[in-house]
């Protein structure tokens, strides 16, 4: 019969944490008119961060998600333009 040792401790690796994003960015999806073809286009929250060039995990989107609770005033809202210029700044 085998004995097992009480005092061994279980040495079995800590699982990984979960990487947290700290939410930087609010898209705001919507619909411009382009001064390119002066045709009308809706941007989507997709789109504007594939647009601007952001982490979609560091994005909230206006319109879908409750932000009660949620610090906003840091927040970088990010709209659609109609001059097609997308920078964070």
């Amino acid at each position: 019969m085998i004995k097992l040792n009480p005092k061994k401790k279980n040495r079995t690796k800590p699982k990984a944490k979960a990487k947290t994003y700290l939410k930087k960015y609010i898209m705001c999806p919507g619909s411009i008119k382009s001064n390119t073809d002066g045709e009308l286009h809706y941007i989507s929250s997709e789109e504007l961060m594939v647009l601007y060039g952001v982490d979609p995990a560091e994005c909230l989107v206006r319109g879908i998600l409750n932000f009660s609770g949620v610090k906003t005033m840091d927040m970088v809202y990010l709209y659609p333009k109609p001059n097609g210029v997308y920078s964070k700044e």
